[in-house]
């Protein structure tokens, strides 16, 4: 039982640090997309290449959360089996 605790807060520790990366990298997306609208069409373009980098990461970072969730799903599932056997 320890074992599945020490996992699910290992689990929890990560989660809170990617939404933590999500929070910044939505933050310097739309500092960007700002600067962006403010900008010509040269900048623009020339922002383009960052944008799409950063909508990469988030997106990265979302499957990296919800894979993390069913995880930490599994994790709750397996203690539940684990303590509800025991009773």
């Amino acid at each position: 039982m320890a074992d599945i605790e020490a996992k699910f807060s290992e689990l929890s520790n990560r989660l809170q640090d990617l939404i933590e990366e999500q929070k910044t990298l939505g933050e310097r997306s739309s500092a960007l997309r700002r600067e962006a609208e403010k900008a010509g069409p040269k900048e623009r373009e020339a922002m383009a290449p960052k944008l799409d980098e950063m909508l990469a990461r988030q997106n990265e970072v979302n499957t990296k959360l919800n894979q993390l969730a069913d995880r930490m799903d599994n994790s709750c599932a397996i203690s539940r089996c684990s303590t509800s056997k025991r009773s």
